[in-house]
């Protein structure tokens, strides 16, 4: 799903309404766990969009990307989902930020987040800002992780299919004469070895929970040639093989 906030990133900056080099402050209440080290950042020091993008994307750091959605604007990073080409993009009404997705799995209990899934958007909106919210504050990254849970309900959603889609959209807009850092972002962590001689450019985006693994690729083959390739593999059960996925692509 961070594609998809890079995605409406470039839009904004493209419109002119938003600069790589703007200047965004670290904030408490935007703070998540694990993926990420700008968790550790010093309230009020600030970095460039830029550089919370590109972290957003090659570490997969959550509190960046919370950041990213606030500064967006969380409506806006929805209708990205649409206008990217997602094929359900009502799933991800309203968006979780990261810090909400913890809290939830961590805070709410059984019967609590089934009354969220029921919900309306309006309500889950009013859950979101009047419950959760509060949970996420007290986060700790010593809490016990509940294993495979509600990983079909409480999730950010794309198929293989949506994920090739946005990630070649962005190798277009890549080449936008303001909105070459995108590739840069893209390629920081190809997440597999690969080889040099055949592929001049490996961008990559990977996306894991327990029993969760998604991967999308974007290659550049020696030749000129380009292509897109995805992997979901999930289990509502147990935690997946994630080594044997990554062999396997």
């Amino acid at each position: 799903f961070k594609l998809y906030v890079l995605a409406e990133l470039a839009r904004q900056i493209e419109a002119g309404t938003a600069t790589w080099d703007e200047p965004l402050a670290i904030r408490d209440d935007l703070r998540s766990l694990p993926n990420g080290e700008m968790r550790l950042e010093a309230t009020g020091s600030t970095f460039p969009i830029q550089y919370f993008a590109e972290q957003m994307i090659a570490a997969s750091d959550n509190t960046a990307t919370d950041h990213l959605i606030t500064r967006l604007g969380r409506d806006n990073v929805e209708q990205a989902f649409a206008l990217y080409g997602n094929a359900d993009p009502e799933r991800n009404i309203p968006l979780l930020l990261t810090r909400e997705w913890f809290a939830i799995k961590l805070r709410l209990t059984k019967a609590e987040i089934n009354s969220y899934i029921k919900a309306g958007v309006d309500e889950k909106r009013a859950v979101l800002s009047q419950r959760v919210d509060m949970e996420a504050r007290t986060l700790s990254e010593l809490e016990e992780w509940p294993g495979s849970y509600f990983i079909d309900t409480i999730e950010w959603f794309a198929s293989a299919a949506d994920l090739n889609r946005v990630m070649a959209t962005l190798h277009l807009l890549s080449n936008e004469p303001d909105l070459s850092p995108i590739s840069g972002a893209l390629s920081w962590n190809p997440g597999i070895p690969f080889d040099a001689r055949i592929w001049s450019y490996i961008g990559f985006k990977g996306g894991y929970e327990t029993g969760v693994k998604s991967d999308v690729w974007l290659l550049e083959r020696g030749d000129g040639r380009r292509f897109t390739i995805a992997a979901i593999i999930n289990d509502s059960k147990k935690e997946i093989n994630g080594i044997r996925l990554s062999q396997l692509m």
